[in-house]
């Protein structure tokens, strides 16, 4: 049995993979493709997954959670520019998934642009106030960003010290 079905067991997908009646690699939909790699990344096999969220953007371009986890595995390789133009078009699709604005926040926090993975962690917050893991990551960017002043009576207290 793959290593990805191994993860795939927790995801819902053992089934589907184990069955005889499972479709040969080639006819998996851009679903499948992407959970498939998403166990991959998380088992380590990031090529192999990379391989998969392409796949499933070949069948779905729109598919944005692919591009999403797509730009996460690059993020595990460190290759965070590329990872930002997928988050990207993970948001150009899907402007409102905190999970995408977090990851890029993320990216951006590797890559020293503390600002920006500020604005991004905020958008999250934004739409899901209550979301746990923004609120964590934020607040390590926090450290290495100055807080904004919010009114000119702060801007002037700033600019006196």
């Amino acid at each position: 049995m793959p290593a990805w079905l191994y993860w795939g067991i927790n995801m819902g997908l053992f089934d589907r993979f184990k069955s005889s009646t499972a479709p040969p690699e080639k006819e998996l939909t851009a679903k499948e493709w992407c959970d498939k790699g998403d166990a991959l990344a998380k088992s380590g096999r990031h090529q192999e997954a990379l391989q998969c969220f392409d796949n499933a953007l070949a069948i779905d371009p729109r598919y944005a959670m692919a591009w999403a986890l797509k730009g996460t595995t690059l993020g595990m390789l460190d290759r965070h520019e590329e990872a930002l133009q997928c988050f990207d078009k993970a948001l150009a699709i899907n402007p409102r998934d905190v999970d995408a604005w977090n990851y890029k926040g993320a990216a951006l926090e590797m890559l020293d642009r503390h600002e920006e993975a500020l604005q991004c962690f905020d958008k999250a917050l934004a739409i899901d106030p209550k979301t746990n893991r923004t609120t964590r990551e934020t607040g390590g960017v926090r450290k290495f960003v100055r807080p904004r002043p919010r009114s000119s009576e702060e801007k002037k207290q700033r600019a006196a010290s």
